[in-house]
């Protein structure tokens, strides 16, 4: 009889050792997965902080480029949806004998056609809430011998941008008593980019064309 219970007691205590055996080793797996995760996040947070200065030399031309077409875009659809021309920004006074004495801004129209290309941009600006900036992996770790190789880590940059509006006009020569007037505008961006830890600043001007009309006869006089 005794043998019997201290031998159902050593089968039970076995069962229960081994039952408890398992919970050591889920354990000691969900440590190592851990760690490992802790490790792959200590080296990609490093990568990045390396090539955070790579991507701060290259900011400025990554989002002046962007802007550049950003300004360009604004500017074609505001000509196309209003079908602005020439002589919608200028006023001809026509002279006694019929050629132009001179010619004066559209001031009205010049108001309008810029606050509208720069509300544009900045609708623009804001739905673009980042930028990428490809970094080689090459760069990264071995710039000396695998510069611009590799894959492409991409670093995020956050633009600020203010953007305003001038409208300018020129004339050039275009032949035999023959003049060209043309009539430009200049979108001024004043840019903060923040880039991790870091940010940038700086200045950019975009300068587009709006129109322009040959004018055949004496020079005249722009005001």
């Amino acid at each position: 009889m005794c043998s019997e219970i201290s031998s159902k007691l050593r089968k039970a205590f076995a069962r229960a050792s081994m039952r408890g055996s398992g919970k050591p080793k889920k354990l000691l797996r969900v440590l190592s997965i851990l760690l490992c995760a802790v490790m792959i996040s200590t080296v990609v947070l490093k990568t990045y902080r390396k090539a955070e200065p790579i991507a701060l030399s290259a900011l400025e031309n990554v989002v002046g480029g962007w802007l550049e077409e950003t300004v360009i875009s604004a500017v074609k659809c505001e000509l196309e949806e209003h079908s602005y021309t020439w002589d919608d920004f200028c006023i001809k006074i026509i002279a006694s004998d019929g050629s132009i004495a001179s010619i004066n801004a559209n001031t009205a129209s010049i108001s309008v056609m810029c606050a509208d290309v720069v509300t544009r941009i900045n609708s623009e600006v804001k739905r673009e809430k980042y930028i990428r900036i490809p970094v080689p992996i090459g760069s990264v770790i071995a710039p000396k011998y695998l510069s611009g190789k590799g894959f492409r880590i991409n670093v995020r940059a956050v633009p600020y941008v203010s953007v305003s509006a001038r409208i300018s006009s020129e004339m050039q020569e275009a032949g035999i008593n023959q003049t060209l007037h043309r009539i430009n505008m200049t979108v001024i961006s004043d840019v903060q980019v923040i880039c991790m830890s870091e940010s940038v600043s700086f200045r950019r001007e975009s300068r587009v064309i709006l129109a322009e009309s040959l004018i055949v006869g004496k020079i005249p006089i722009v005001s």
